[in-house]
């Protein structure tokens, strides 16, 4: 599986940068026809779990198993999550050029909480000066994200369809993956993010890490477009009170756990144009002004992957956001650069 990674050295030996490329060419490993059998196995039709108190199950998914088995899926083994493997995770994040600004504050902010993980960075449209200074970044592996080879809808790169994408191409290397928007600045060390570590232990490695609830409420129901539903069906009058967490700090374990009632559904939204993409107009500008209650209640903008995310994840979990969502926040969502942080540079690799 490792078979295309690049590591540039620098002088003294350490392994501060790398240089990956995700592609969808079959691995030689993969085992061409026994993967593809394998990923014709799984369902393409979600049906809710019995916490969901849903009945009925979705829209198919018409997306074609062979392009699954290319993406090497189902994996090949599941994570094993215990209390010694629970902190072996690596960071990911992504970035183009109008994201740099606030990548440099995420990467430092992580260099200084987490000084001995490896930090990811998928590039979606980085130019070549921005590539070259991410080289010089401590600790930092650069990836190109080939999104040419996924579908046309993919490339919209403000609609996010590529995060579960990215997140399912550093799972199928490590295993285990803290994503995080570029927008994350990390506040506390990692010794004192025990409560997220124990949380995903107990219910099984999955953990959305920004708490909403202080915010302004915007429900799942309110949030979402009409159309995921129909591929993700759930119950709409609880939507339209659960608040929609944020999938910008999300913590994923590779179990099979994971994988089989929330990746597998996420990797198949995600490609599905009709299922990740919003159907209707909408902006802040349509809500922002509207009373908390009315709020609640009203489909004002569609937010992609984050989304599909609260809804899958709540129908598992019966609704109950405490056993997915941390009390504590550990970090800040902050989309302006500051002075708050340094980045660690090492020299440039490249």
């Amino acid at each position: 599986m490792l078979a295309y990674l690049m590591f540039h050295s620098s002088s003294d030996g350490k392994r501060n940068f790398g240089v990956l490329s995700s592609s969808l060419v079959l691995d030689i490993f993969s085992g061409g026809n026994k993967k593809e059998k394998a990923a014709r196995s799984l369902p393409y039709v979600y049906t809710p779990p019995e916490a969901a108190r849903v009945r009925d199950g979705g829209k198919k998914f018409g997306i074609d198993p062979k392009f699954m088995a290319k993406l090497g899926l189902p994996p090949d083994e599941y994570f094993d999550l215990s209390n010694s493997t629970v902190r072996d995770f690596v960071f990911v994040t992504a970035a183009d050029t109008r994201h740099m600004v606030e990548i440099r504050d995420c990467v430092a902010s992580i260099q200084l909480n987490f000084p001995e993980y490896h930090i990811h960075v998928y590039d979606i449209g980085m130019t070549e000066d921005e590539i070259a200074e991410v080289s010089t970044w401590c600790n930092v592996y650069y990836h190109y994200f080939n999104i040419p080879d996924y579908p046309k809808h993919v490339r919209i790169i403000r609609q996010k369809a590529f995060k579960f994408l990215v997140i399912q191409d550093i799972l199928k290397q490590y295993g285990a993956a803290f994503w995080v928007d570029a927008s994350f600045r990390a506040t506390d060390p990692v010794d004192e993010w025990g409560d997220v570590f124990d949380l995903a232990i107990k219910n099984g490695g999955i953990v959305m890490t920004y708490n909403e609830t202080g915010n302004k409420p915007l429900t799942n129901y309110a949030f979402s477009d009409p159309r995921m539903f129909e591929f993700l069906p759930t119950d709409i009058e609880v939507q339209k009170e659960l608040i929609q967490q944020c999938s910008c700090a999300v913590l994923i374990y590779n179990t099979e756990f994971v994988f089989r009632n929330v990746l597998w559904w996420m990797y198949l939204c995600s490609l599905e144009h009709d299922c990740i993409h919003r159907s209707r107009g909408g902006s802040k500008s349509d809500w922002s002004n509207l009373e908390p209650e009315v709020l609640k209640r009203t489909l004002a903008i569609h937010k992609y992957d984050q989304a599909a995310l609260n809804t899958i994840v709540g129908n598992y979990f019966g609704y109950d956001q405490s056993k997915y969502t941390t009390i504590f926040n550990h970090h800040e969502i902050i989309r302006d650069p500051s002075d708050l942080f340094v980045l660690s540079k090492c020299g440039s690799k490249l």
